[in-house]
């Protein structure tokens, strides 16, 4: 981008980090270590050549670094400054929430939308013994389903059977899913309406739905007038 020629902190900043698609993959690097596959899969619509553009702008601005895997692609990790962005992150996306009508349907992502359940599950609140939930989107290109592997070791996210027993099975289109993800409405009222159909136990339906829960930004009061689509 052009830049500013200003001294100004927030111009400089802005030149570093308002390039299109490079605010998202902070937020997807503020995970944890990522590939750029794995990057990539979050972010729809980015090129590979964009990416690695991205990646390398952010790498040579020493927020980001490389790695090179003994086998496999290469990874990216944030440094100490790119860390230190978390707070300007979760703040732009609280103030999305808060100010910003609800998304449309060409705005959801089915990889996005897995991913992000699965960064927020708190792994104190699960089983010792990994149990699987499987979802299914009915209503999405392939991959349409996704299992989610949870464990109180790790939690994770696959578009293929993990071979790990399913407890609970999750059928949903996309948008009843964000709906549910975003506080547009609630797990209960979802059921209810036969907008999404749960299967298993009543003991793990319950446990699950607790472990899924909503987003962080789902808390955020939403303004009694949001702001106009543009």
């Amino acid at each position: 981008m052009n830049p500013y020629d200003q001294y100004c902190p927030v111009a400089r900043a802005a030149e570093l980090l308002t390039e299109r698609w490079t605010v998202l993959i902070v937020r997807e690097l503020l995970r944890g270590d990522r590939s750029a596959d794995t990057i990539s899969r979050c972010l729809k619509g980015i090129s590979p050549a964009v990416l690695s553009a991205r990646l390398n702008h952010l790498r040579r601005a020493n927020l980001v670094t490389e790695s090179v895997q003994p086998k496999g692609a290469p990874h990216y990790r944030l440094t100490t400054a790119g860390l230190e962005l978390r707070p300007l992150i979760d703040q732009l996306g609280a103030w999305g929430q808060r100010w910003l009508p609800p998304p449309r349907n060409g705005d959801l992502d089915a990889a996005l939308l897995i991913t992000d359940i699965s960064n927020e599950i708190d792994t104190g609140t699960l089983p010792q013994r990994p149990v699987a939930v499987q979802i299914v989107l009915t209503d999405t290109p392939p991959p349409r389903h996704w299992w989610l592997v949870l464990s109180a070791e790790h939690v994770e996210a696959r578009d293929h059977d993990p071979g790990v027993p399913v407890a609970v099975q999750i059928a949903s289109t996309l948008s009843a899913l964000t709906n549910i993800w975003l506080g547009h409405t609630t797990w209960l009222q979802a059921v209810q309406s036969s907008s999404i159909q749960i299967r298993g136990h009543r003991d793990m339906v319950r446990s699950t739905i607790s472990w899924l829960g909503v987003s962080r930004f789902a808390r955020v009061t939403r303004a009694s007038s949001p702001l106009p689509r543009v």
